[in-house]
């Protein structure tokens, strides 16, 4: 199915961490349908289609820097009328979140030490 990924680019994500993800994210990209992946801090910086994943992740450029605010992320989902199989946000959850939980599946990859999801499933990494 159709998944959505987003990517914490905000300042407290290490360049390491980004490069990491970079690699898993390429792996994901080719078990899955379709991917969009949206590069976001407190706003939706880059949005990446299917067609350009596999170059956007060679080039690893990868905005952001600010705080971290899932609002957009979701409203631009929203706005969109995507409706994905899955959600997946790679953050360390110090974040704002929509008070409503989307609709669609929502899975939280984080490093060891997090901020609390309030909804969804979060995996460790």
């Amino acid at each position: 199915g159709h998944v959505v990924v987003a990517v914490d680019t905000s300042g407290s994500i290490s360049d390491e961490l980004l490069g990491d993800i970079a690699a898993e994210l390429q792996a994901l990209s080719q078990e899955v349908e379709e991917m969009t992946l949206l590069i976001a801090d407190a706003r939706v910086q880059q949005a990446v289609d299917d067609a350009e994943i596999a170059a956007f992740l060679r080039a690893a450029r990868f905005r952001g820097g600010g705080g971290t605010d899932h609002r957009p992320v979701f409203r631009w989902i929203d706005e969109r009328n995507l409706g994905p199989d899955l959600f997946v946000g790679i953050t360390d959850l110090f974040s704002h979140f929509p008070v409503r939980r989307p609709h669609f599946p929502v899975m939280w990859i984080a490093p060891k030490r997090h901020g609390e999801a309030p909804w969804g499933h979060v995996v460790e990494l």
